[in-house]
């Protein structure tokens, strides 16, 4: 019997994100001879548990911090390290779906994880059983082959449309020298934050992050948190001088 939901698919924003390092960080919660680390087992629940929470997957946080009013349009699934958000294609969910890339990544930072994802418009089949189509397929491989340091890339049509319907949010597009498009999640921030203590919160944790990750013996590693060090002291200025007046309200 042929299923009605499974013969077309819809176009859509789709939103890919996965958490890096998760995996070594998980690795690394039990050693050879079995001995566990509580702490790091509760961290990567936590966070797990919030993004589920703050995407509408869980029961609500309550709060204005959680994205589920703007979610009612999207489908969600989260596998592992990796969350899926999908919107149908219009003007309003298109701001939706940057300001939720832009909420997830300052969560994550939030709780001393870094993320990096791709949005995409595209073709999939996305409800609470099912997820696939080149859509997925597309945001999925420009997160592991373009994104390549702790960003969000978008692709071609997305900044197209953002150009087009959405020129007061241009601004979160930066292009880079290989001409790949990444949201600045600094501008991001200030969106998403009207408080500046709560801007400057988050400034000094995601620092506190980069200081610890340079660190890290993995050249690799390293390579892509100095990348996110510059990007940040290009920011710096903008972030503290300026408020954003036009902030998407969560209620």
């Amino acid at each position: 019997m042929q299923n009605a939901n499974c013969t077309q698919y819809e176009k859509r924003y789709v939103l890919f994100i996965d958490i890096l390092g998760f995996g070594q960080y998980i690795d690394q919660s039990v050693d050879a001879d079995g001995t566990m680390d509580s702490t790091r087992i509760i961290n990567a629940g936590d966070f797990i548990q919030t993004l589920r929470k703050h995407t509408g997957l869980d029961d609500d946080v309550g709060s204005s911090m959680s994205l589920s009013p703007l979610l009612k349009e999207a489908q969600t699934t989260q596998f592992s390290d990796s969350i899926v958000i999908s919107f149908p294609v219009s003007k309003e969910n298109l701001e939706k779906c940057l300001f939720s890339a832009s909420h997830i990544f300052w969560l994550g930072v939030h709780h001393e994880f870094i993320v990096r994802g791709a949005i995409v418009s595209g073709y999939i089949i996305h409800n609470e059983r099912l997820l696939y189509g080149p859509g997925f397929n597309d945001a999925y491989k420009m997160e592991k082959d373009k994104a390549i340091y702790p960003r969000i890339v978008v692709d071609d049509e997305i900044e197209k449309e953002v150009a087009a319907t959405l020129p007061e949010r241009y601004c979160l597009i930066v292009n880079d020298q290989e001409k790949i498009s990444y949201l600045n999640m600094f501008v991001g921030l200030q969106w998403r934050f009207q408080s500046p203590s709560e801007r400057c919160r988050l400034f000094h944790r995601l620092e506190s992050i980069i200081e610890k990750e340079e660190k890290n013996k993995c050249i690799h590693v390293k390579e892509k948190y100095e990348w996110l060090k510059k990007n940040m002291q290009d920011n710096r200025a903008y972030l503290l001088l300026h408020k954003d007046e036009g902030a998407m309200r969560l209620s």
